[in-house]
C-alpha cells in the first residue's frame, strides 16, 4: 500500500537522531534498490483519518529529499500508546544515534526490556554538563595584558613547508596555490587575539579581527553576521542564561 507523504503525520516521539550521512545513504539505497523500499515500507499506526509514523523517520526524509511524492507503508489499527511506544523503539533499535531527551519520555518498563548499554539518566546528566561547559567556553574575558599581534600566532610549521614547497619540482603557479593552503597550518592563541582585540584603538584593524571571526565580541553579534550557528539546545541555554 502507498500513500501520500503529506498525509503522515509525526508522532514528534522518535527517539533516534537523523543524520546527513544516514539520509544520504538511504537516498542512495532507495535510488539504485526501489524494491527494497517496498520491503521495508514506513510503519504507521492508522487512527480515524489520521497515518502516524511509528518507524521509517530516517527513510521518509531520504524519500522527501529524492522528490518522491508517495511511499510504500504498512498500517496497524488503533496501536494502544504502550504498543506504539514498543514498535517505535524495535523499529530504531538497530540504526541511529539515540535522542536520550526523548528516551527518558518512555516508561521504565518498557526501557528495561531492550538492552540499552548506558544509564540513561546519567547519560542526561554527562549530556547537561558537557552542553553547559560548552557555552561557559564560549566566552572569554579579557584580563588586561598588553600583547603584540605577532605574539598571537606561530607560524613556524607553516613557514617550513612553505621552504620545503619552493624547493619542489612543481610549476610557480602550483607553488603559490600550496604555499597558500601552507597557512592552515598556522597556530592562533584565541586567548591572546581576545586581549589584542580588547586593546586595539584602531576601528578598521577591530572590524579586520571581527570579519575574520578571530574574535566574537557577542553571541548576538555572531547569530546576526551568521559568524557562528549555535543548535536548538545551546541557543535555548544561552537565552536562559542571560
Amino acid at each position: 500500500m502507498k500513500i501520500a507523504i503529506e498525509k503522515l503525520k509525526n508522532s514528534g516521539k522518535n527517539p533516534r537522531k537523523i543524520t546527513k550521512a544516514a539520509i544520504e545513504r538511504l537516498k542512495k539505497s532507495i535510488s539504485e534498490n526501489p524494491n527494497f523500499f517496498e520491503a521495508r515500507p514506513i510503519l504507521v499506526n492508522h487512527v480515524g483519518d489520521d497515518y502516524v509514523i511509528i518507524g521509517g523517520h530516517q527513510r521518509l526524509e531520504a524519500a522527501k529529499q529524492l522528490g518522491m511524492k508517495e511511499v510504500p507503508i504498512f498500517a496497524f489499527e488503533n496501536l494502544s500508546d504502550d504498543l506504539f511506544d514498543k514498535y517505535m523503539l524495535l523499529d530504531n533499535v538497530n540504526e541511529g544515534k539515540w535522542d536520550v531527551d526523548l528516551l527518558l519520555n518512555f516508561s521504565s518498563e518498557l526501557l528495561n526490556s531492550f538492552d540499552f548499554n548506558f544509564d540513561l539518566v546519567a547519560k542526561k546528566s554527562e549530556l547537561d554538563e558537557t552542553t553547559e561547559a560548552f557555552i561557559k567556553n564560549m566566552f572569554y574575558e579579557p584580563s588586561g595584558l598588553k600583547t603584540n599581534l605577532i605574539d598571537c600566532i606561530d607560524t613556524s610549521k607553516a613557514d617550513a613547508l612553505r621552504c620545503e614547497i619552493e624547493n619542489l619540482d612543481i610549476s610557480k603557479e602550483k607553488k603559490e596555490i600550496y604555499k597558500r593552503l601552507a597557512d592552515r597550518l598556522v597556530v592562533c592563541n584565541f586567548s591572546l587575539l581576545a586581549e589584542y582585540y580588547a586593546n586595539c584603538n584602531n576601528l578598521i584593524e577591530a572590524e579586520l579581527i571581527e570579519r575574520l571571526s578571530l574574535v566574537i565580541p557577542s553571541v548576538p553579534t555572531a547569530l546576526k553576521h551568521n559568524l557562528v550557528k549555535l543548535s536548538a539546545e545551546f541557543y535555548k541555554q544561552y537565552k536562559e542564561k542571560k
